[in-house]
């Protein structure tokens, strides 16, 4: 049984209101002891303004002996000497005031970088409660490192603190009153400027921060004075801010400035005349002075001009070279005399190359030339390339390949690139062993010119044995480097699948890339593909643009849906106009594309009159049947298959027309005439002159009559896959006719 069960009711409410009494007196108590707590902390917080006399020192140890307990005996009272305490008795705070800790009123780049230092050196002394466990002294140690990487640029723009002495208020004081005259003042002056304002603000933060610091780590303040502490350091950070602001701002504007200076005086070299300062050019001058043509002659970070372009290049160009002494000696007084000690050899193929396309002056191509032959006698590699160029193409001189190719030679040895690829297509057609040695040599080096090239000799099998595989690896090497040339013939095949798997969807990626660098071939085989797909709008437009674009194959295509027309489901799209192909094929027979000469020469002997015409249709195949004039500067693609002795089938229509005594200057058959281009054509294994000329022996007609060689002829266009030299071999075995020596079929 609890014992409490028997307790008087009466006295437990008594008991209950006697603790809640005591407990009450006990909080009082306790709130009574914590207000000396905050008295000693205005104490302290006051204490900073008192001075070091003895009546505020003796005053603020009474109040602090009260605070600790220590209790002034009762004899005492009344005595006025101040109570002497044992040590043991004194506060543990230390309670000297704080020290002189100023900083120069004069900014400079050392006196910030001094207060910094000292600054750091007060927040590694710091309680942990204030630096936050050390952080403050390490994100100021971080400023006073950067600090100090960037001095020379602050010394060099807070300029240096000059001395000024001010002048007397009275200038015009007497004798007998100049020495009440007020005497000359010195004081320290630094220059106003926006880098140097920013520093002076930054110094005083970090002086404000540094004596705070010091001052609580004097006193001992409490930890909520931290606040304070990173609210000063804030400042400092967005000073230092401010400050690395205004000084990169300073350091920009200086370099502006400078270069402004430097172009300025270019400017001025390259557009005075006569100046002075011409006569002090070096060859460093003159690279200088190239490097700015190529800038206006660009646009690169300048207005384009060509005429400034042209000044510099002339000015750069022109050391050592007949035509700089010729012009120099022409007008002495102009800069051409003093340009002409300097000469860069890049600087005179430039002039070369706006003379030749009229850049900022009207286009004279012996000008070109004479500035193009100044560096090609100096060995320039480019300016070699430009003269095999012009001699190739005859462009102001006669046409002459072996010059150029000897030209392409000497380039080509000073590995310049381009020129290996342009002499290996000049070698192609005689000498296809050599110019496979001259594309392998660029393409080695990751030019892509050279990769199409290599790649189109594999596809084509010139100079090397017939590898689609190969020839796709390489162009698609090309390719990668964004050759609109080699994304053409990768895209063919793709469309043939010679190398890779056919996909003509594949074929028209690669055909778009290329027309997207405005390549007429890619935008035509494009437009072929559309055709395939039955997408006649499309295609038209694309062959169109391709022909806008100077690609043949798209004045020929158009030409094919003119002669038959077109519709798709629904309805016509393009009405068949004989007179407008023509128009087309003519357009593309003009730069003897053969495919066109040959359906011309087609429509002039199958047609009906007017189209009909016997004469137009030989002088076509006539252009047709003969060899390219002169060779072509650039590498065929796959596709391109015609043959370097002219075209075969051209050659075939000429002898069945001869044959027949059509269009020719005799008014009958000529056999012997026919038989010759029969010949032609059969050296390059076209069936069916091998059929034609089988006839002609077995018959006897312009040639003796030999059966057993017209056998084997037949023999021969049969495998070729004549069926009309099937059926006369054929039927000449019935007749018994057969050769004697079987062995003489092949």
């Amino acid at each position: 049984m609890d014992f409490r069960s028997n307790s008087n009711p009466a006295a437990q409410s008594r008991k209950k209101k006697q603790m809640e009494a005591e407990e009450r007196a006990m909080a009082k108590e306790k709130k009574a002891a914590k207000k000396p707590v905050k008295k000693a902390l205005l104490v302290d917080t006051a204490s900073k303004r008192f001075q070091s006399t003895p009546a505020h020192e003796r005053a603020l140890k009474e109040k602090m002996d009260k605070i600790n307990g220590v209790e002034k005996p009762v004899q005492d009272i009344e005595d006025p000497q101040p109570l002497s305490l044992p040590p043991a008795a004194l506060p543990p705070v230390e309670l000297t005031l704080v020290p002189d800790f100023t900083f120069p009123t004069v900014t400079t780049a050392s006196t910030a970088r001094d207060a910094l230092q000292k600054c750091v050196e007060v927040s590694q002394r710091a309680s942990p409660g204030v630096s936050d466990d050390g952080k403050l002294s390490h994100s100021l140690q971080e400023i006073f490192t950067l600090y100090q990487m960037r001095m020379p640029d602050i010394h060099a723009h807070v300029p240096k603190p000059r001395t000024e002495v001010a002048d007397p208020v009275d200038d015009m004081a007497s004798p007998t009153t100049a020495y009440l005259s007020p005497t000359p003042v010195a004081s320290v002056v630094v220059p106003a400027t926006p880098v140097g304002q920013t520093l002076k603000t930054f110094q005083e933060a970090v002086g404000t921060l540094a004596v705070k610091l010091h001052q609580y780590n004097t006193h001992a303040f409490p930890l909520r004075k931290k606040k304070k502490i990173w609210s000063l350091f804030a400042d400092v950070e967005r000073t230092w801010r401010d400050l690395m602001i205004q000084l990169t701002f300073a350091v920009a504007r200086d370099s502006s400035d400078a270069a402004t200076t430097a172009s300025g005086n270019v400017a001025k070299l390259a557009v005075a005349t006569g100046a002075p300062d011409w006569q002090d050019l070096t060859i460093d001058d003159a690279a200088k002075l190239f490097i700015q043509g190529d800038k206006y002659l660009l646009g690169f970070g300048v207005t384009r001009s060509y005429d400034i372009a042209y000044k510099r290049y002339l000015v750069s160009g022109m050391r050592g070279s007949q035509t700089a002494s010729s012009l120099a000696l022409a007008n002495p007084t102009s800069i051409l005399k003093a340009a002409a000690k300097l000469g860069s050899v890049e600087a005179t193929n430039m002039l070369g190359v706006m003379f030749e396309n009229g850049l900022g002056r009207a286009p004279d191509m012996a000008a070109a030339i004479r500035w193009y032959q100044d560096s090609a006698n100096r060995s320039h590699a480019e300016s070699l390339s430009h003269m095999a160029r012009i001699h190739l193409l005859g462009k102001g001189v006669p046409t002459d390949p072996a010059t150029a190719q000897s030209l392409f030679l000497l380039a080509a040895q000073q590995n310049h690139l381009p020129s290996m690829v342009s002499l290996g297509s000049l070698l192609e057609p005689t000498h296809p062993t050599e110019a496979i040695h001259w594309y392998t040599l660029a393409a080695s080096q990751d030019f892509a010119k050279g990769q199409n090239a290599l790649g189109s000799c594999y596809y084509r099998g010139v100079g090397v044995e017939r590898n689609h595989g190969e020839a796709v690896t390489w162009l698609r090497k090309a390719a990668e480097q964004g050759d609109a040339n080699a994304l053409n013939n990768l895209g063919i095949c793709y469309e043939e699948g010679l190398g890779v798997a056919r996909d003509l969807g594949v074929a028209k990626g690669w055909y778009k890339l290329a027309a997207e660098q405005r390549h007429g071939s890619g935008v035509n085989n494009w437009g072929f593909l559309c055709l395939v797909e039955k997408n006649y709008a499309e295609a038209i437009q694309h062959f169109h643009l391709a022909m806008a674009l100077d690609s043949v194959d798209a004045a020929y295509n158009l030409g094919t849906l003119y002669e038959t027309g077109c519709h798709d489901v629904e309805g016509v799209v393009l009405n068949r106009d004989l007179d407008v192909a023509m128009r087309y094929y003519k357009q593309a027979a003009k730069k003897n594309y053969t495919k066109a000469l040959l359906r011309l020469s087609t429509i002039h002997t199958t047609s009906l009159p007017p189209h009909q015409s016997f004469p137009l249709a030989r002088h076509y195949l006539l252009i047709a049947a003969e060899p390219p004039s002169d060779p072509s500067s650039t590498t065929p693609s796959p596709a391109q298959q015609g043959s370097q002795d002219g075209s075969a089938d051209a050659q075939n229509m000429l002898g069945e027309m001869t044959e027949l005594g059509l269009g020719g200057p005799e008014d009958g058959p000529d056999h012997a005439g026919a038989a010759k281009w029969y010949r032609r054509a059969m050296r390059q294994g076209h069936p069916r002159a091998i059929c034609n000329l089988a006839a002609l022996y077995e018959g006897g007609l312009g040639v003796g009559v030999d059966v057993e060689k017209a056998l084997r002829l037949y023999k021969e266009a049969e495998q070729r896959g004549s069926k009309d030299a099937k059926a006369r071999y054929d039927a000449l075995n019935e007749l018994g006719i057969v050769p004697r020596r079987r062995a003489r079929d092949n």
